[in-house]
């Protein structure tokens, strides 16, 4: 999984997530909302990102080789608060 692939996903997906609130929402969709919702998709790829590259066997993780736990940890709670946001916009 390379940056490159996960940008060009948070762009898809935050696209059509906006694109799903402004359409749930028609006249009462905010641009704070849109840019929320934007940012909170890239998180959720960042996310998955981090746990996916915590058990990659071709990465060199270093120093933080015994702190995996850790990463795995704080990639699903960035991908929570990520999905939880986006979850709070909707229901606004």
């Amino acid at each position: 999984m390379t940056n490159e692939t996960v940008f060009r996903s948070a762009i898809i997906l935050s696209v059509i997530t906006v694109l799903a609130y402004v359409i749930c929402r028609k006249s009462k969709s905010e641009l704070k909302d849109g840019i929320v919702i934007f940012l909170s998709c890239s998180g959720i790829l960042t996310g998955i990102q981090i746990c996916y590259l915590t058990f990659d066997p071709k990465i060199d993780l270093g120093a933080l080789k015994d702190y995996k736990l850790y990463l795995v940890v704080g990639g699903f709670s960035v991908i929570w608060l990520s999905i939880s946001t986006v979850c709070k916009c909707f229901k606004q």
